[in-house]
């Protein structure tokens, strides 16, 4: 039990002082971090060819300075959505913190939301309303 407590305090520290070392980046160092984290983000979601439209759903993707989303990813429902989701809340996270901490600004607008997707040359392509 006080092996596991040890373990426990070692991680939640170790996942502190990342985030502390996190803030002292220089504003290239955060945007390439970012620019990791959105390709992870989108690799992970195209890692299977687009073949079957149904298997394929769409989600916001990115923070507007000013709120919001600022557009949409088409991923495949049977890859493992959970991490799927979970790096998109990294990098959606990451991306708000990256805003506020570098004075970004942004537009207003509302990025208009596709109403599904469909695959052309095994890519999946968002489909919008016109």
């Amino acid at each position: 039990m006080k092996y596991l407590s040890y373990t426990l305090l070692a991680i939640f520290s170790l996942a502190f002082f990342s985030c502390v070392d996190d803030y002292e980046l220089t504003q290239d160092e955060d945007t390439v971090k970012l620019q990791e984290k959105q390709t992870r983000v989108e690799e992970f979601a195209k890692s299977v060819p687009c073949t079957d439209e149904s298997e394929w759903d769409f989600a916001p993707i990115g923070v507007k300075a000013c709120g919001g989303p600022k557009g949409y990813i088409a991923y495949n429902t049977t890859i493992d959505t959970v991490t799927f989701f979970a790096y998109l809340e990294d990098y959606n996270s990451f991306e708000e913190i990256y805003n506020e901490k570098w004075g970004i600004s942004s537009t207003c607008d509302v990025p208009q939301a596709p109403i599904d997707v469909t695959c052309e040359d095994g890519e999946p392509v968002l489909i919008y309303e016109e």
